[in-house]
């Protein structure tokens, strides 16, 4: 049945009306669904209006704005047009004005009425074509028409303009949300702000960076990597020894980690800037299996420490013991090429080649402080070889054998000896030869030049000789020479100068020639000097007050180099006595004075009974001094223990006496000259015989202070 147009309303005016509409860009027009069934007309207009008065409110759908949609949502006034409906055709019901209508008494089977819907939806068997979501306006009701009731038109009116209000509400924040602003872009110190602010983003973060630190720190393929992507390295030290000796492989061929290098006399090797994590271990030496291995390396010094190879060449053996004592040598080791070993603890070495069993070959055993023996053995000869050990340093001596007075050098078992100096046949007896205590060198003052003053007086020279190489140097050239003695690498002497008058001031003078300098150094000049010695380390001279007024004249120390000159005493010294290895005695004039290392001179209250000097020797290592003493007729040779100072008698012999020397640590020569002899003799202060090493010639000592 077709709609029936609906009448105009009389003298309504036009008015403008808000109207909302929303526009979803992606789903289709939705259109209102048909309302319910029309309600019949004889169910009465109260019911109706009791229905829209009581009915829940039910609000027209409305798609919300999300992400995913697009909403275009426009606000724009319009003129009201007046809607045709169909006309509605309603019974008037019976309304009792006494009692009326109530919730309870509408029949039972009436359904809800939307609110939103037209009234001729309500009252219309026929459903109203249906309108687009957006589009939907509340209608207009005349009351005078629709409903002769005054109560249910007041309460139509109520709820049309309740919900008109919260449809234009709607539509403000609609109008709102789309006029506001783009938000500005969050900046990074708001976002660390914002995550500071919240507590759990805090400490989810902290929390989540422990655990990755752990991670990492647990994961060891993890944590080197980012070490080694951060530039991290490691070191690593380690020392190669052999598995059957026990004792440093010297020269081993050693690669870590990419890395070569070759161990040292001690048999280590050190790395630096190592990769972290996993690395390649390979060594190898001559004679011995290769290894391989895997180390793990972390962040740090990583010492490996011992690695020991086994040997799978032939094995030669050697003892070697010191040829006076027979103790073994400790510090000794053989080599031949690129084989080498050390010595165990009780002086054997287990030497390891590769090479065929039909060659010989030539073995060099050295120690410290001893001299290099070369041996030649057979690969065949699996046998233990004793060698024994001979001190480095040789014997300086003079010998008249040749009828001259040549200067000869000789081993400690009397072996390689030749002539360090040849004489020239002008040397008178006082020729005077003081080797360097620990060193290669020897001061000689003679007169071989022949070279004379003016006056016809043979001048005499000092030269310095390499015991080695047997070289040459001629120092100074003097009408006297004498010498003080050597301080480490510095010889000290005195000179007295050629031409000067007896009665000058300045005509000795005091010299200080360190080995490869140009010349000698002035220290000290006098007319001449009463005493000179050298004590701990430092030079102690007393000039004479001849020529001199006595005031000016003084006792001082000075440095071997010159440096640090200092006034001990105002008062002109006239001897000096080294008393024991610590103290110095003093004569001056009548009284005497006591000086301690490092301190100044205290009067004595009374003179020494036998006032005499100690000449003391100092072993290579500084832990003994040599020194003679006379007892019983005999001479006495002493070691003096410096750390504990106590002596102890080594020989006791008759004409036992000066010079004594130090050929290495353990080993000393001493003179004796009784009558019958007058020859050298070598002993070891760890034991056995002393040995007599050459006969020598005895020369005139007053080249000497001491």
């Amino acid at each position: 049945m077709a709609d029936k147009p609906a009448a105009k309303k009389p003298d309504e005016p036009k008015k403008n009306v808000r109207k909302l509409t929303i526009v979803d860009a992606n789903e289709p027009e939705v259109t209102e669904p048909a309302g319910p069934p029309a309600v019949e007309p004889d169910e009465g207009h109260a019911a109706i209006a009791e229905a829209f008065a009581d009915a829940p409110e039910e609000e027209a759908p409305v798609e919300p704005a999300t992400t995913s949609k697009k909403i275009a949502v426009t606000e724009h006034v319009e003129e009201e047009t007046p809607v045709e409906e169909a006309p509605v055709e309603v019974a008037e019901p019976e309304v009792s004005e006494a009692e009326p209508v109530t919730e309870e008494e509408l029949p039972p089977t009436a359904p809800p009425v939307p609110i939103k819907k037209p009234l001729s939806q309500l009252t219309n068997n026929v459903p109203s074509p249906p309108k687009p979501v957006e589009d939907v306006v509340a209608p207009e009701i005349e009351p005078d028409k629709e409903f002769a009731d005054d109560q249910t038109a007041n309460a139509v009116d109520d709820i049309v303009a309740t919900e008109s209000d919260e449809l234009l509400a709607k539509e403000d924040a609609a109008a709102e949300q789309a006029a506001e602003p783009v938000k500005k872009k969050r900046t990074l110190k708001s976002i660390i702000g914002n995550w500071w602010r919240n507590p759990a983003a805090r400490w989810g973060t902290i929390v989540g960076l422990v655990l990755l630190i752990m991670l990492i720190i647990a994961l060891p393929a993890t944590r080197y990597g980012i070490l080694n992507a951060a530039g991290a390295r490691a070191s690593s030290s380690l020392t190669v020894t052999s598995n059957d000796s026990q004792q440093p492989l010297k020269n081993a061929q050693v690669s870590l980690g990419g890395q070569a290098a070759t161990t040292d006399d001690n048999g280590k090797v050190t790395f630096t800037k190592l990769r972290l994590g996993k690395s390649d271990l390979m060594i190898n030496k001559r004679g011995f299996a290769s290894m391989e291995q895997t180390r793990v390396l972390g962040w740090g010094s990583n010492p490996l420490g011992s690695i020991g190879m086994t040997v799978t060449g032939t094995r030669l053996i050697f003892s070697t013991k010191d040829f006076l004592s027979g103790k073994a040598i400790t510090s000794a080791e053989a080599a031949s090429g690129d084989y080498n070993a050390k010595a165990d603890d009780t002086g054997k070495i287990i030497l390891a080649v590769d090479q065929k069993a039909d060659k010989d070959l030539k073995v060099t055993i050295k120690a410290d402080g001893y001299r290099d023996e070369v041996i030649t053995v057979k690969l065949t000869d699996s046998g233990e070889k004793t060698i024994q050990m001979v001190p480095a340093r040789p014997q300086i001596f003079v010998s008249k054998r040749s009828g001259k007075l040549d200067i000869y050098k000789v081993g400690a078992d009397g072996k390689n000896e030749s002539v360090l100096l040849a004489a020239t046949g002008r040397e008178r007896d006082d020729l005077a030869v003081l080797p360097q205590p620990n060193g290669d060198y020897t001061a000689v003052v003679s007169t071989r030049l022949g070279a004379h003053n003016k006056e016809g007086y043979l001048l005499s020279n000092l030269f310095i000789i390499n015991n080695k190489t047997a070289e040459l140097v001629t120092l100074n050239e003097s009408e006297r020479i004498q010498l003080v003695d050597w301080s480490a690498d510095r010889i000290m002497f005195v000179a007295v100068t050629e031409g000067a008058s007896a009665a000058n001031p300045t005509r000795s003078k005091l010299y200080s020639f360190q080995i490869g300098q140009p010349g000698a150094k002035q220290i000290a000049s006098a007319n001449y000097f009463n005493d000179a010695v050298i004590f701990k380390g430092a030079i102690y001279y007393a000039p004479s007050s001849y020529a001199v007024p006595l005031s000016s004249v003084k006792f001082y120390k000075v440095n071997p180099d010159g440096t640090n000159v200092a006034t001990l005493m105002s008062n002109e010294v006239w001897n000096i006595f080294r008393s024991d290895y610590d103290t110095l005695q003093l004569s001056v004039q009548q009284d005497w004075y006591e000086l301690k290392s490092g301190g100044t001179p205290t009067k004595l209250a009374a003179a020494p009974a036998s006032p005499k000097t100690r000449t003391y020797r100092d072993s290579p290592d500084g832990k003994h001094s040599l020194w003679v003493d006379s007892r019983d007729g005999k001479g006495v040779l002493l070691s003096y223990d410096v750390a504990a100072k106590k002596d102890t008698v080594l020989v006791s012999q008759s004409g036992l006496g000066l010079p004594i020397y130090w050929l290495n640590s353990t080993t000393i020569v001493y003179r004796i000259n009784d009558g019958h002899e007058t020859a050298d003799y070598v002993i070891s202060t760890e034991g056995g015989t002393a040995k007599k090493l050459k006969d020598v010639t005895a020369t005139d000592s007053s080249n000497y202070f001491n």
